[in-house]
């Protein structure tokens, strides 16, 4: 009697020690920047996909944060198209799942530059971008030579933060910021010359969707989770299309981004979301990379295939 009670507590343990093991395991965490592009993934929090429950969690740094991804440390994290490419020909370790931003930013000029409309009134002008090779800054160089304005037009670099000090003390002629900043800037009275994908659909044939941010899981990740990455991006498509379909965003985004209701929902007007299938995707992403004259070989590999 005594074997068998014992054998049945053992059981038990197991039994409770196995549950937990994958109830820990079911849990996907999701790492994204705080930003409006980062909405449709919040969406997602406390969802289940693929017998995962999905929790998202605020990061500051990209740069840190992608190498945890290198590293093992975290499997799926939210960032900029450019530094997946770079992770991916550093390493070959990285697969772009999906790209669910289009376009987020907009050159912005001072209140009293009512004259300058379009990229060719900013000749013998200075436009800042964040740092040189940014994905903003290669984006508005494809443009400039596009209209072969290329040694008219002066490019300066500052932070986000210094940026907007020197659009407001007219020490800069423009600044391209991402959203929601630029939506903030316009309703202080700020100009927006033009969104980058109205431009973009100028020079790349009538296509304005320019590949800028993207979901990126390891490689390994992506051949043991591929029906959970499938199902993300079905999931994720489905969130997108809700809010392309709504005007009342729950109260909570305002609170995490600090802004009122007109801004944000403006901020998410000027915010290119969509789910695109794999061979248009991978088409758009290697035509952004031709037109930025990316020099580094990128394979097949690096997208994630089956939506």
């Amino acid at each position: 009697m005594k074997v068998k009670i014992l054998f049945f507590i053992i059981f038990l343990l197991s039994f409770f020690s196995c549950k937990n093991k994958n109830s820990i395991t079911q849990i996907e965490n999701i790492y994204i920047p705080k930003t409006i592009s980062s909405v449709p993934i919040m969406e997602l929090e406390g969802t289940k996909i693929n017998k995962k429950n999905i929790k998202t969690t605020f990061y500051q740094d990209h740069i840190t944060t992608f190498a945890q991804l290198l590293n093992g440390e975290i499997n799926v994290v939210v960032t900029g198209f450019n530094l997946g490419v770079s992770g991916y020909v550093n390493s070959k370790k990285i697969v772009h799942v999906a790209t669910y931003v289009w376009g987020v930013s907009s050159l912005i000029t001072g209140k009293n530059n009512n004259d300058l409309n379009s990229i060719e009134d900013f000749k013998g002008k200075t436009i800042t971008t964040p740092f040189a090779k940014s994905p903003l800054d290669l984006q508005l160089r494809a443009i400039i030579k596009y209209y072969n304005l290329d040694d008219k037009i002066k490019i300066n670099y500052a932070t986000l933060q210094q940026s907007i000090p020197l659009l407001i003390h007219d020490k800069t002629d423009g600044v391209c910021v991402p959203e929601p900043i630029a939506s903030k800037l316009v309703s202080q009275g700020f100009n927006r010359v033009f969104n980058f994908k109205d431009y973009w659909k100028l020079i790349n044939e009538g296509e304005p969707k320019s590949p800028q941010v993207s979901i990126f899981v390891r490689k390994d990740f992506a051949e043991n989770n591929k029906d959970f990455c499938l199902a993300l991006i079905k999931e994720l498509d489905k969130k997108i299309k809700y809010l392309k379909g709504t005007n009342n965003y729950p109260q909570k985004y305002l609170n995490v981004f600090e802004l009122d209701e007109n801004i944000f929902k403006e901020a998410m007007n000027n915010t290119l979301f969509e789910i695109v299938h794999y061979e248009k995707s991978r088409q758009l992403c290697n035509n952004l990379l031709d037109k930025i004259e990316y020099q580094e070989e990128i394979n097949d590999d690096f997208y994630l295939k089956g939506y």
